[in-house]
């Protein structure tokens, strides 16, 4: 017997809000027979499971899609306040507001990044500048470019800078944001969640995760290397230096002494989000093996392989800045190559 659209609607309806339900009581408030419903809930995006109905959000599966959703959303957020730095002034410190260099680069974040969020948190005084009805706020935004943008303004004329830069992100990088995380973070949020993977293990999972945290350990270490090499100083006026930074582009800009923190903090964050890229890209392309697989080969040097991957991913990394005729970036890394 043919079902009408208005008893699929009132079924949908009915199970959406219940979220969980017998078939039998179903059956009876719908008047539909149990084998009407078990053929038409598949059509209607509901699940059948043993005796009941439900909604896909109440599935394992949907339970799960929930999570990732929400993980993704979370890693999207760590994005955007490692690279949004804020300071706020009531008047007596506004002398020198570039000591939000000194404090929060260096509390962590060229060494290793968890420290930058304990420092933003322990050092920042208020932590929703909305919310303050005088001072300035100072706000350093590290582009995707690597160059900084810094401003100092009162609290009712600040730039929302996170809105604007999720947009550029979205307009960069569109669905692939993951490019901005820590590679052991997206796999342990999203990746080792997601319904394709094969990971059955919680053994195969922490060796997934130990990899990863390898990987993330290399790039960073790189990375740190490329930007002490991009900065030098150029002239000096007085006691004070100006310094030329090398971007990613292949451009050079300008900066002082005080903001060399906030320069080689956001060289960093660009020259990670470039190597993690060209990792993924080498991976879809299968000139890499992925982890999951990596791992369930069960590789007895699994370390020593990962250490001839990363290496290979860096002479990739100079390749492309050699054939997109950035050279200054390429000597750089072939010069760190050859470094013992």
């Amino acid at each position: 017997m043919e079902i009408s659209e208005e008893k699929k609607k009132e079924l949908l309806e009915l199970v959406k809000k219940q979220k969980k339900a017998k078939i039998s009581w179903v059956k009876t408030i719908t008047q539909l027979s149990e084998e009407q419903i078990i053929s038409v809930a598949p059509m209607i995006g509901l699940t059948i499971d043993k005796d009941q109905i439900m909604s896909h959000s109440e599935t394992n599966e949907g339970k799960k899609e929930i999570q990732i959703e929400k993980n993704i959303e979370k890693l999207i957020q760590q994005a955007l306040d490692e690279r949004v730095l804020r300071e706020y002034f009531t008047g007596n410190n506004d002398k020198e507001a570039i000591a939000l260099a000194a404090r929060i680069v260096f509390a962590g974040s060229i060494v290793g990044l968890a420290g930058v969020g304990l420092a933003l948190t322990s050092m920042s005084k208020p932590t929703d500048p909305t919310k303050l009805k005088f001072g300035k706020v100072e706000t350093c935004v590290c582009q995707l470019d690597g160059n900084i943008n810094y401003s100092v303004a009162q609290t009712d004329k600040m730039i929302p800078a996170k809105e604007h830069l999720y947009k550029e992100m979205k307009k960069q990088y569109n669905d692939d944001l993951h490019y901005l995380f820590p590679i052991k973070s997206y796999f342990e949020m999203v990746v080792l969640l997601e319904r394709f993977t094969t990971i059955q293990s919680d053994k195969q999972r922490r060796d997934i995760l130990s990899l990863c945290e390898s990987l993330d350990i290399k790039i960073r270490n790189f990375c740190n290397e490329i930007v002490h090499r991009s900065i030098f100083e150029m002239e000096k006026h007085g006691k004070k230096a100006i310094y030329s930074v090398l971007l990613p582009s292949g451009e050079r800009v300008t900066t002082n002494e005080k903001f060399i923190p906030l320069n080689q903090y956001s060289l960093f964050l660009s020259y990670r989000t470039i190597v993690n890229r060209l990792y993924y890209e080498l991976v879809q392309s299968s000139k890499l093996p992925s982890l999951p697989i990596f791992v369930q080969k069960n590789h007895p040097s699994q370390y020593h392989l990962i250490e001839q991957h990363i290496q290979y991913i860096f002479k990739e990394f100079a390749n492309l800045n050699e054939s997109q005729g950035l050279t200054d970036i390429s000597n750089i890394v072939q010069s760190i190559l050859k470094t013992p």
